[in-house]
């Protein structure tokens, strides 16, 4: 599980999370213009990253690790919330159904509908302006 949960955080979080959004929603909801060259960049290896899931999930299996759903299942899934609410992710994801198949899997599972019901609404992050200094990759 350890293994899943760390090729999880370093094949999709930097990428679908401070290189997309980020510069896409997160920074232009603060005014601070986002960079396309580092949305750009991270592409490919979003696509990447969402080939290998495809791929994995090709097998049947409805989750990450198996038949039941598990923490890497959960660590993942509000990166591609993330990454699906970008112009990128909404034109890549349809590409990869066994990935949105899954997304759809665990977005009917009753905890996290009940934690999707308790989510404020979307807004600005106010303390992203310090991330622009150390999330940031250099252009």
């Amino acid at each position: 599980m350890n293994q899943w949960i760390g090729n999880l955080n370093w094949y999709f979080y930097p990428e679908m999370i401070y290189h997309v959004p980020h510069e896409r929603m997160v920074y232009p909801e603060l005014g601070i213009p986002g960079n396309d060259h580092t949305v750009q960049r991270a592409m490919p290896k979003v696509v990447r990253a969402l080939e290998v899931m495809e791929q994995e999930l090709s097998d049947g299996r409805p989750f990450l690790v198996g038949d039941a759903v598990t923490m890497a299942d959960y660590f993942l899934l509000p990166t591609l919330f993330g990454f699906a609410l970008t112009p990128e992710g909404k034109q890549t994801m349809p590409t990869f159904p066994g990935v949105v198949a899954w997304d759809n899997r665990m977005d009917a599972l009753p905890s996290v509908v009940r934690f999707n019901a308790k989510l404020p609404p979307r807004a600005p992050i106010p303390h992203a302006r310090e991330w622009v200094k150390h999330h940031r990759p250099a252009a």
